[in-house]
């Protein structure tokens, strides 16, 4: 018997069923019309019944509707990271830990079983390109968050007169452009690129070693190739890490 495990955000839900710490099947559907992504839920869910549902949520509609779901649909009570049902499981060395979102936390704990003792920077490319950073004690540093392509390209275009919303492509563009379109896709690809070498660089600076640094998200298969300072890509990083936070919690 496995978990259901979900990442919900509030355009989208990125649900797995997870046994024995792995993902054997993940699905990413909208949330925006309630009754259609309820139906969808459904279908991902199909016969199986899990023994816990947990999620991690920056959108407490979005959440509080996928665990109302989840407890009709499956008689297990859904519990949420970051809250008395599911804890963090770790430290968070940060100045306002009770700001800090559930998704990177979640990240933070997939880091620490999965390369204990080490330092490590998840690098989360989705909507926006957050840098999740944890000690070799195993403690959440913090880290830094950025505009991920699509929401850059939405804000070009709509702080601009004349430019339109750019076009990515399935792979970085060539640099050099030669057409508006182009410029914005190059611009857009290779300064997500530079975004996270750069930064890695000046994280690694200030903690005084060179950490591991793992790719996730939904840009990660296309950005991570052209980042030197990049040494795997791991999908479901984010699901996964509610999945070990259940694990902690119970021992």
């Amino acid at each position: 018997m496995g978990d259901l495990i979900a990442d919900v955000g509030n355009t989208r839900a990125h649900l797995a069923w997870v046994e024995a710490g792995r993902v054997e099947a993940r699905a990413a559907l909208e949330t925006a019309d309630r009754a259609r992504a309820r139906a969808a839920w459904e279908t991902f869910l199909g016969a199986r019944r899990p023994a816990r549902v947990a999620y991690a949520t920056v959108a407490a509609a979005a959440g509080a509707a996928f665990a109302a779901w989840a407890a009709e649909a499956t008689g297990v009570a859904a519990v949420s990271l970051g809250t008395p049902g599911l804890p963090y499981p770790l430290p968070l060395d940060v100045a306002q830990p009770e700001r800090v979102g559930p998704d990177r936390v979640a990240n933070a704990t997939w880091a620490v079983r999965a390369h204990p003792r080490q330092a490590v920077v998840v690098v989360d490319l989705g909507t926006a390109i957050t840098f999740d950073v944890v000690s070799a004690r195993g403690a959440f540093l913090g880290g830094a968050i950025a505009c991920g392509l699509r929401l850059a390209a939405g804000a070009l275009a709509a702080g601009t007169d004349l430019l339109p919303l750019g076009e990515l492509g399935e792979e970085p563009s060539p640099a050099l452009g030669k057409t508006t379109e182009a410029c914005l896709a190059a611009g857009l690809w290779w300064g997500a690129i530079g975004l996270v070498e750069a930064t890695c660089a000046r994280i690694a600076a200030e903690l005084g070693e060179a950490p591991r640094v793992v790719a996730t998200g939904g840009d990660a298969p296309q950005v991570a190739p052209h980042c030197a300072c990049v040494d795997a890509v791991v999908p479901d990083v984010t699901l996964l890490g509610v999945a070990y936070a259940l694990d902690a919690r119970d021992g």
